[in-house]
């Protein structure tokens, strides 16, 4: 009896962190991420720069205006091509500080997941 209870709990002990490790998540790879932003015709367009072009393509990248009081307004978006160009027109143009921000992504189901990073574009004053 005591040997049956000796080896159950020894393959308790190797059992429980095997089906751990097997039922965790998957590594998760953090890629950062750049997005640009011009006023030139048309304003306001840009381009979402990373190393992995899984973080390039299909990025929801969002218009704001900074209002006074330090809040922002948000003016339109768009999702962003193959290339990682987007625009949002603004009609008509006032003046303002603009910026544009694509959120954190993350892809992947199994195995290694990558996480494109959050990231925020220099602030441009339209006069």
């Amino acid at each position: 009896m005591r040997r049956k209870l000796a080896f159950a709990t020894a393959l308790a002990l190797v059992a429980i962190p095997a089906i751990a490790l097997a039922g965790g998540p998957g590594q998760v790879v953090e890629i950062d991420s750049e997005i640009k932003i011009r006023k030139a015709f048309p304003p306001f367009h840009g381009k979402v720069v990373a190393d992995n072009e899984n973080c390039i393509e299909q990025r929801r990248a969002k218009l704001f205006k900074e209002k006074r009081n330090g809040d922002k307004k948000l003016l339109g978006f768009d999702l962003t091509d193959n290339k990682g160009k987007w625009e949002v027109l603004v009609d008509p143009l006032k003046s303002g500080a603009y910026f544009a921000v694509v959120k954190r992504q993350e892809q992947g189901t199994a195995g290694t997941i990558y996480a494109c990073l959050r990231a925020k574009s220099r602030t441009l004053v339209v006069d």
